[in-house]
């Protein structure tokens, strides 16, 4: 099963929001620009997030924690056209979104709420896969030494033509 980007738009942006109930509306600080670049999350930060989720043929939405020297909390969308530059029906389109989680997020709340979390995302979207899961996160770098950190890794989901 297959889904563009402007299909599934709607159901990323209530994905986004029951994300950011469970873990406050201050827990994602940062986006990714169109150069790269990590810009503040303010209103104006958050009308081009939204700008970008109306496009019609596709979107790149990528939100991180507020500090730049942790790397806790992130949401990725990535929406695709389902035609490649020819026209034709693309095969291997996929339309994504992940949402990650710090291990305090789990011990704290505990797995019964990253569980409800991760169907409360997954019930406004269409998805033919998915996966929810521990996964290490040792990239973060702070100075000389090297931060670790686990994540608990929301992937929703993995739209895919049979």
């Amino acid at each position: 099963m297959q889904h563009s980007h402007r299909a599934v738009a709607p159901g990323v942006m209530r994905a986004l929001e029951a994300y950011l109930r469970a873990v406050g509306g201050s827990a994602l600080g940062r986006y990714v620009d169109p150069e790269g670049e990590f810009q503040s999350l303010d209103a104006s930060g958050w009308e081009l997030i939204h700008q970008e989720m109306r496009a019609d043929d596709w979107a790149v939405v990528r939100l991180f924690d507020a500090g730049a020297a942790e790397y806790r909390y992130r949401f990725e969308y990535h929406g695709r056209q389902l035609v490649d530059l020819s026209g034709a029906p693309s095969p291997v389109a996929v339309s994504e979104v992940s949402g990650w989680l710090p291990t305090e997020f789990l011990e704290e709340q505990g797995p019964a709420r990253v569980r409800e979390l991760a169907l409360d995302m997954a019930g406004s979207l269409p998805f033919c896969s998915g996966h929810v899961g521990l996964s290490f996160n040792g990239g973060a770098r702070s100075g000389r030494r090297q931060k670790r950190s686990h994540q608990a890794v929301l992937s929703l989901p993995r739209h895919r033509r049979p």
